[in-house]
């Protein structure tokens, strides 16, 4: 078995069988929330795929957070729903272990593991998944593992090498690793593992064969990780199928059945399973009975409709979507720049001397929050009624909170001791005293000399790591601080100054629009309003296939107000850096308060950051998209800022 991006294509023999008739059947499962060394992204991973999965006409079994005897049993009923001819997915993103030659994928129960035989009797021995797939007969066993972080246990039960060991694959089966053997892979500071989004990407591009599929994987991973994970995997001979089909159809042309789409109003575009196939009424022949199809229809200025639609056999499975307009159409939405309870100019005046922010008022309205086709934690969409309020047009400036630091003598560099411990988080991702590391000089940054995102030593809001303006927005300072200004301010003032709700910020980044991005529908003319991930570089890098396909002129921040406001007259609220809310981060809006006031809950350790930076793509330019920071870890990062609200 050679590792590499695309292990053994040479000898992978690929046979021509139809694939969406098959049975497809996934078990898709995340641990996360260990007892020792808990990791951020499985559950996100594991909701992602099997959601991916479910539209690929899977049936999934989602299992989050399994104890070991949650897992054991698991995999026992899985393999029970293995039949002959089946496609069957085994997902698991996670903790994953070596010893002795074999893999074991840990149970979130993992504080007693202190042996070998603890391992082996208590964890998920690898090599009982794929035996018990591979004997059932299925036509296709797919084993899919982001596994590979780094060894959670006793030094004494660490092998010479870190991650997971290679497995031969038996005919029918490929086992896909976030990265090669004997390595680490990374849990990703987005809402995915690096592997499971790339995965997650691929998955929804019809017509790539399997081994395509993962190559492709591969390339991706290693591209945007520029080296540090490169992923492979193991195949014997696989037949060729494509899991997302551009013709899903049956053998038996007799049990074919047809689909009809007809949708008011007339022009409405179409999509079926997340491709669009045209305008208006559609007619959809030669589709497997029994197959689930996802139907969508957009309109521009109406609110999109979806629905699933479950083939009948030799007969026409009608569907009807009809598309109401939106709660809160763009008409609603004023903001108005010169008369209100502001003084002139609208720009408080402070005690100490000098103006406040330059906030621009919001009339109270309501609008849809949320995206009903966007990410999990994007929904449900529902109406939201905002009361009046100002909100800074601009994201609060380097000399601003220079200003507010300097009044309260914040402004001294870190001492040795300070360092020392930073560097301790650093190298071990643990501290005693995490409310110390809060106020040491420690930011999430963007590291020139190797070209990834890690913490760095000494930097702060006055010294960033790169050359700084006093009007740039100022960034490397965690929700706390943020607050603080927040706090100095409304003492200056006599007005209650605060962080933007969710809701509020995500209304003003709508800015009124029905369409995908504030500007239109158009990625490519984001650089006109926005500093985001494009085609700039900075030698010898540069934002890689991710970015948008415009120049912005810049790498790291630019000057507030350097690209066109929104219809609102506010400037950046997508792109530059992302922005700190008030809210605590949920997992969906079910819980999340309709009248525009933050979602909070004691003992939060995640706040929600709000419209994209310097580092953003195309996905995170959505007014919907959302993105979490751990206080744990003093959530500062050379790519989040923040503006700020006054209550009216």
């Amino acid at each position: 078995m050679k590792p590499g991006i695309a292990a053994n294509l040479f000898w992978i023999v690929l046979l021509s069988l139809p694939a969406w008739s098959a049975e497809r059947v996934a078990l898709v499962m995340g641990n996360g929330a260990y007892a020792e060394t808990a990791l951020r992204n499985p559950r996100n991973d594991a909701s992602d795929v099997a959601a991916r999965l479910e539209l690929l006409g899977f049936a999934v079994t989602r299992a989050i957070d399994l104890d070991s005897a949650a897992m054991q049993r698991q995999v026992g009923d899985f393999h029970a729903r293995l039949q002959p001819g089946s496609i069957a997915v085994f997902y698991y993103s996670g903790h994953g272990v070596e010893i002795g030659g074999r893999n074991y994928l840990l149970p979130v129960d993992n504080a007693g593991l202190r042996s070998a035989g603890d391992v082996a009797g208590r964890s998920l021995d690898l090599r009982r998944v794929v035996e018990g797939m591979q004997v059932s007969g299925s036509l296709l066993n797919l084993v899919i593992l982001d596994a590979c972080r780094d060894n959670p246990l006793p030094s004494a039960l660490r092998s010479g090498s870190r991650g997971l060991a290679a497995m031969d694959a038996q005919r029918g089966t490929l086992i896909a690793y976030a990265t090669r053997a004997g390595a680490t892979a990374a849990d990703g500071d987005g809402r995915n593992s690096p592997y499971t989004r790339a995965l997650l990407k691929m998955l929804a591009i019809p017509d790539l064969e399997i081994t395509q599929l993962f190559n492709r994987i591969g390339m991706e991973v290693s591209t945007q990780t520029r080296g540090a994970q490169v992923p492979w995997f193991s195949s014997s001979p696989v037949p060729s199928i494509a899991l997302a089909a551009s013709r899903q159809s049956s053998p038996a042309a007799a049990a074919e059945g047809t689909l009809r789409i007809t949708v008011e109003p007339a022009d409405a575009q179409i999509h079926l399973d997340g491709r669009p196939i045209g305008s208006g009424a559609q007619t959809v022949q030669a589709l497997a009975p029994n197959s689930k199809h996802r139907i969508e229809a957009r309109k521009p200025g109406l609110q999109s409709q979806v629905v699933t639609a479950l083939i009948k056999s030799r007969a026409v499975t009608e569907v009807h979507l009809r598309l109401p307009a939106h709660d809160a159409p763009a008409a609603s939405v004023r903001a108005e720049a010169a008369a209100g309870t502001l003084p002139a100019g609208l720009r408080d005046p402070l005690k100490s001397g000098g103006q406040g922010p330059e906030m621009v008022l919001i009339r109270g309205a309501s609008y849809q929050r949320g995206n009903p086709r966007g990410d999990s934690d994007e929904q449900p969409a529902r109406t939201v009624s905002l009361a009046t309020f100002a909100i800074g047009k601009y994201e609060v400036t380097v000399a601003e909170y220079r200003r507010y630091a300097e009044s309260r003598g914040l402004t001294t560099a870190p001492d040795d001791e300070q360092r020392r411990r930073v560097a301790h988080f650093v190298a071990n991702s643990a501290i005693d005293d995490l409310d110390e590391l809060r106020q040491t000089s420690a930011c999430y940054a963007y590291d020139e000399q190797r070209g990834n995102w890690w913490w760095q030593v000494g930097l702060s809001w006055h010294t960033t790591g790169y050359d700084q303006a006093e009007t740039y927005p100022v960034v490397c300072v965690n929700k706390d601080e943020a607050q603080n200004y927040a706090t100095w301010l409304s003492a200056q003032t006599g007005r209650k100054y605060r962080l933007p709700s969710e809701a509020e910020l995500e209304f003003v980044i709508r800015a009124g629009s029905t369409t995908s991005l504030p500007w239109g529908d158009d990625p490519a003319q984001a650089c006109a309003y926005a500093n985001i991930a494009d085609q700039s570089k900075l030698e010898p890098y540069s934002w890689g296939p991710g970015s948008v396909a415009c120049t912005d002129g810049a790498w790291y921040v630019r000057s507030v107000g350097s690209y066109r406001p929104n219809a609102l007259g506010l400037y950046d609220t997508i792109g530059n850096v992302w922005e700190w809310t008030e809210d605590c981060y949920a997992e969906n809006y079910r819980a999340a308060p309709t009248d525009g006031k933050p979602f909070v809950q004691r003992g939060c350790n995640r706040g929600v950051v709000r419209g994209g930076g310097f580092d953003s793509g195309p996905d995170q330019m959505r007014p919907a998209n959302r993105r979490f920071v751990y206080h744990e870890n003093g959530g500062r990062a050379q790519s989040v800022g923040f503006r700020v609200v006054a209550e009216m």
